[in-house]
């Protein structure tokens, strides 16, 4: 098939397709859905495509690598290797179409708008974050529930619900700390300037376990202590010293899942 014969297919996929965007085509080992706002299936390691344009975020996560062909919009950077050991997430009004020949076994998740962005600002401490889709974040932990989530299915989904919705919750979470963390999308227009928030939460993650003082991260925004304590709780919500907070405590739950490390080393 050519470039152009399959962009058209998508496209008319799509269009039919507009009151049930997720599609997937191959059958279902087993699906949770929970009063709308989350929608969890496994799909078995056969060949698939999957076309994504929905109002809600889809959160993808393989069981193994796998290469895939992947089209984001309108930007198409062709066959890419997939890790088996992180995942992908596709955010509201993005197009998202992945094909692969190559079997592969995958999490599927939906997640209402509002409960992502909800779950977003508790976990990551930000405010109106503005994600873009991102096709291959590796984060082990990532891996570790997304096993917890396939057991759970294939054990009993329905006396699992609300085991799985809260699966669901912490795989949205931990990617949430991931994304804010690496600077993977962008933070509201007013407050401080793009560039700034960036450098600002660059050396909040650099210095998670060091004792950090707003008056250093005034100097390196270039503002009074008073006003860029304004500005950051504008461009994020919280306070720098919330922020710094926040980001503490999701590196200190990653440490939990990760490592053997007690509650008492970490602190």
């Amino acid at each position: 098939m050519t470039s152009s014969s399959q962009t058209d297919s998508t496209q008319e996929r799509l269009q039919a397709n507009q009151s049930r965007p997720l599609l997937l085509w191959a059958p279902d080992i087993a699906e949770f859905e929970r009063q709308g706002d989350v929608r969890m299936a496994l799909r078995p390691p056969v060949d698939f495509e999957i076309v994504y344009a929905g109002e809600h975020y889809l959160v993808v996560i393989p069981y193994t690598d796998y290469a895939a062909r992947i089209r984001i919009g309108d930007h198409n950077p062709g066959q890419s290797r997939i890790s088996g050991h992180g995942g992908s997430i596709t955010p509201p009004g993005a197009a998202v179409t992945i094909e692969t020949d190559q079997p592969a076994e995958l999490l599927l998740i939906e997640i209402h708008r509002n409960r992502a962005e909800s779950i977003i600002q508790r976990a990551a401490g930000v405010r109106d974050w503005i994600a873009k889709p991102v096709v291959d974040l590796i984060d082990q932990g990532l891996t570790n529930l997304a096993i917890e989530a396939r057991r759970s299915l294939l054990a009993d989904p329905i006396k699992a619900a609300p085991y799985l919705e809260a699966l669901a919750d912490a795989i949205m979470a931990r990617l949430a700390c991931k994304m804010v963390g690496l600077g993977l999308g962008a933070l509201p227009k007013e407050g401080l300037a793009p560039t700034t928030v960036k450098r600002v939460i660059e050396t909040i993650e650099r210095n998670l376990a060091e004792k950090l003082r707003i008056e250093e991260l005034a100097e390196l925004a270039g503002l009074s202590r008073s006003h860029f304590s304004r500005a950051f709780q504008a461009t994020t919500g919280h306070s720098p010293q919330e922020f710094l907070i926040q980001r503490r405590l999701c590196q200190a739950r990653s440490l939990l899942s990760e490592t053997d490390l007690s509650i008492g080393d970490i602190a």
